[in-house]
């Protein structure tokens, strides 16, 4: 059996590196999602979120600290959050502009514009000290609904966990929910 070695160099450049461990391909997560119709109550809080920072981007250091990914359903808001963590600025600073750039310069759907022409919800009738009010109040209860939908996640996965007989993975779970 003969191998091209110089065709065999060429797959192999083809193959993507490895990234570090736990690390998210936003460039392909926000190729692939895109911005839905929400279809959850923790899917419409979480847009709404996003509208808001995205009108008042100087709320964003205020909802920061109670926003985690896992608080968001739709992958084109995971991505949105990992630019926007990436694009924090030492000034404690939301940089809106360098996030539109990069959603054009990688030819990615512009989650920012999409969500502003979202007509459901565009804070208009407010200023921005009732937006940092209003941020903080919709990361409790995007936060609260995330908790509650995990909830009943692990409640189900406890009865399977049970059923099975799995005393490690019924631990684990039973831990997990104690720290929800």
């Amino acid at each position: 059996m003969e191998i091209d070695i110089d065709l065999l160099r060429n797959e192999l450049k083809k193959i993507p590196a490895a990234k570090k461990a736990g690390a998210a391909d936003t460039k392909t997560i926000a190729k692939t999602a895109s911005i839905t119709i929400p279809t959850s109550q923790l899917a419409v809080m979480g847009q709404e979120v996003w509208s808001l920072i995205i009108k008042f981007p100087e709320v964003y250091g205020a909802a920061r600290p109670h926003l985690k990914k896992e608080y968001f359903e739709e992958e084109a808001l995971v991505s949105l959050y990992e630019t926007a963590e990436s694009f924090y600025t030492k000034d404690n600073q939301f940089d809106l502009a360098a996030i539109r750039h990069y959603f054009h310069k990688e030819d990615l759907e512009n989650a920012v514009d999409v969500l502003l022409l979202r007509p459901y919800k565009n804070f208009t009738d407010i200023n921005a000290v009732e937006a940092k009010q209003e941020i903080l109040s919709l990361t409790n209860r995007l936060r609260d609904e995330w908790r509650k939908k995990r909830g009943k996640e692990l409640e189900r996965a406890i009865s399977q966990a049970e059923k099975a007989g799995d005393k490690i993975q019924l631990e684990a779970l039973v831990r997990e929910m104690q720290t929800l």
